[in-house]
């Protein structure tokens, strides 16, 4: 009976860890990807819309 309750409990839980991981790691590719846009316009206003420099500048960051 106890092994039965503790998979009652345990696979949810197991699941709410990996759903809090996968949540954790959709926010920072989208941090990441705000930044390295950020970047981008910045150096774009910065070098008059050189293509090639936003498109490093995106790159680098």
């Amino acid at each position: 009976m106890a092994i039965i309750e503790f998979l009652l409990v345990a696979l949810p839980l197991f699941l709410l860890g990996v759903g809090v991981i996968e949540v954790t790691r959709w926010a920072v590719a989208r941090q990441a990807i705000s930044y390295a846009l950020f970047e981008a316009a910045r150096t774009g206003a910065i070098t008059g819309g050189d293509s090639l420099a936003i498109q490093l500048a995106f790159e680098r960051a």
